[in-house]
């Protein structure tokens, strides 16, 4: 029986290494184990002492050699995989829209201000109005709410648009700007003040809100339209000035949200736009644009925060008033991150106080910052696919975001990335007796699943870099493993220097082997430099890797994911640490 759950043990802790970076951990594989083998509970000790010398064997075994050795044991284990992906798949599906009938063509849209790089908390709005564009096949507007000429940069305008494209895998069909389209904010508003559903205000602030507050009318409100119109000239003309009127629209004074009550659409405002200059003085708000722009655009589906719903009752009076169609409004929670500082402002106080490089410095929560670290649009899409949408506000720590963005992402890397070795602080290895070795290199596949892509090829030599790690947790007369190359024995441990004897090629686990460790020939090796998530830099040495293209990701075994960035003028190339 001892027996059959070594081997069952060993077949789950190689499943449990392959999906978990290479580290299998004894006790996840307790609840697994338990059903099968149900006297562990009268032998726990005895039991947990073989399950723990079979994960300590697995995790001295690399990445590749997990799962070679998996495979032996389990061939069906890519096909069990790949339809365990497929089922999670079927299963993570966002509900039906409500429809007007079944062969309504869906639009929908996503409206950012340009008024700052688009961050994490931009990504569920765009994403959930993305996966909907795709399960019905239908259309999606990113559409840049421009109209506050103060809060707007126009750097801002081609980094959204960038993003929005990258992380829909360029699934927007149409971009527009609502400065283009003033002339057609104006139209609906002269309309709005001539069939007597807006007026222009010139009450102080706090008077209006005092009359508002208490349902009642401001001294303006019974404007004849005649008088309105005039009003709204000289507002466009810009001889009334900014803060001295307001075009605010009828709403029900009683109704017993004050919110819902008389609410302004358009305002004087002298702040140059970056697009237009000075030209234009009367700016439409918010809820005006939305409303003519949903309608006009034939945007069937609003989904948006609950911090819009309250817009959605004023956008639909607007509607009412103009005659124009309705979307339906879908409200999703608020996702608030307990340790992740969002705010626009507070971010753009960082970047010009120089606290961090940029946007896309790896502090920053920014979606800029996280695909030049390497992350890929497919992850954020599925980790917000498996959320699923809900009216309901949550909460998630920086550390519970990650883990589960990591783990999508990790799926996809996996596939993409070549291997290679890196080194980020060596040491020296001599093998003593290298006449014994009668090949001259070594074939390392570019990728362990995929021998199409070819192998890179090491040089066999006296001397090799090993990692400081290794080098300081072996010892004289220890065993070890090269990967890919042979087995070694420690013969010698000088101050920086490891003189070992070569053993063998083939794995024989009879040897008892200290751990398996990469290393880089004196040949095969050029400098790197790795930029960590909190901005902070590590020099290392890895293998040659030949021309790479910006964004590309390479795993450097043993030590993560990596995402290339540039090559410095001295031909360090320079990555951005991406995860494990």
């Amino acid at each position: 029986m001892k027996d059959s759950f070594k081997e069952t043990a060993t077949i789950l802790a190689l499943e449990n290494a392959t999906t978990y970076n290479g580290k299998a951990n004894a006790k996840a594989l307790i609840g697994k184990l338990m059903p099968q083998f149900p006297q562990m509970k009268d032998d726990m000790k005895s039991y947990m002492k073989t399950l723990e010398e079979v994960t300590r064997e697995i995790n001295e075994l690399s990445p590749e050699e997990q799962k070679e050795k998996l495979l032996k044991l389990n061939p069906a284990f890519d096909k069990e995989q790949e339809e365990k992906k497929k089922s999670r798949e079927r299963k993570a599906e966002l509900p039906d829209l409500p429809m007007n009938s079944e062969k309504e063509d869906i639009v929908v849209r996503f409206s950012p201000a340009p008024s700052g790089n688009l961050h994490l908390g931009h990504l569920f709005p765009l994403l959930y109005n993305y996966l909907y564009k795709k399960k019905y096949n239908g259309k999606m507007i990113l559409r840049l709410e421009d109209t506050n000429p103060e809060k707007i940069a126009k750097e801002n305008y081609d980094r959204i648009i960038e993003d929005c494209t990258w992380l829909t895998q360029d699934g927007i069909d149409e971009i527009v700007c609502q400065s283009d389209r003033l002339e057609l904010y104006y139209k609906e508003l002269e309309k709005l003040l001539q069939n007597g559903h807006a007026y222009v205000c010139s009450c102080a602030p706090d008077d209006f809100k005092n009359y508002n507050d208490n349902s009642q009318a401001c001294p303006h409100r019974t404007q004849a339209p005649e008088e309105a119109l005039k009003l709204y000239k000289n507002m466009k003309e810009g001889i009334i000035k900014e803060g001295e009127a307001a075009i605010r629209f009828k709403a029900d004074l009683e109704n017993k949200n004050p919110a819902l009550r008389d609410f302004p659409i358009a305002r004087v405002k002298e702040a140059e736009h970056v697009r237009l200059g000075n030209s234009v003085k009367l700016w439409p708000m918010y809820n005006l644009c939305v409303s003519i722009d949903d309608a006009l655009m034939n945007v069937t589906h609003v989904i948006r925060g609950k911090d819009h719903e309250i817009n959605g009752f004023r956008q639909d009076m607007i509607k009412d008033a103009l005659n124009l169609r309705k979307s339906y409004y879908i409200v999703v929670g608020r996702i608030n991150f307990t340790d992740i500082e969002l705010s626009k402002s507070k971010l753009t106080i960082k970047v010009e106080n120089k606290e961090v490089s940029g946007w896309d410095d790896p502090r920053m929560p920014t979606v800029i910052a996280f695909r030049k670290r390497g992350f890929r649009a497919k992850a954020f899409e599925q980790l917000i696919l498996n959320k699923g949408i809900s009216k309901r506000d949550s909460t998630i720590s920086k550390a519970e975001f990650m883990k589960s963005l990591e783990f999508y992402n990790k799926q996809i890397l996996d596939k993409e990335a070549d291997r290679a070795y890196c080194i980020t602080e060596p040491k020296k290895l001599h093998i003593s007796n290298i006449k014994d070795i009668k090949r001259k290199d070594i074939s390392i596949a570019y990728h362990p699943e995929d021998e199409g892509r070819g192998k890179r090829t090491v040089p066999i030599e006296e001397d090799y870099l090993v990692e400081g790690r290794d080098f300081d947790a072996l010892e004289t007369n220890n065993i070890f493993r090269l990967l890919h190359f042979g087995n070694f024995k420690v013969i010698e441990k000088k101050e920086d220097t490891l003189n070992c004897e070569f053993l063998g090629e083939e794995l024989d686990k009879n040897l008892k082997l200290s751990r398996s460790i990469h290393y880089l020939s004196t040949e095969d090796k050029e400098d790197c430099e790795i930029v960590l998530p909190d901005a902070s830099k590590v020099s290392a040495f890895s293998s040659k890797t030949g021309k790479l293209r910006k964004g590309q990701c390479l795993q450097f075994e043993r030590y993560g994911f990596c995402c290339f960035d540039h090559e410095e003028e001295n031909g360090v190339k320079v990555y951005y640490f991406t995860q494990n």
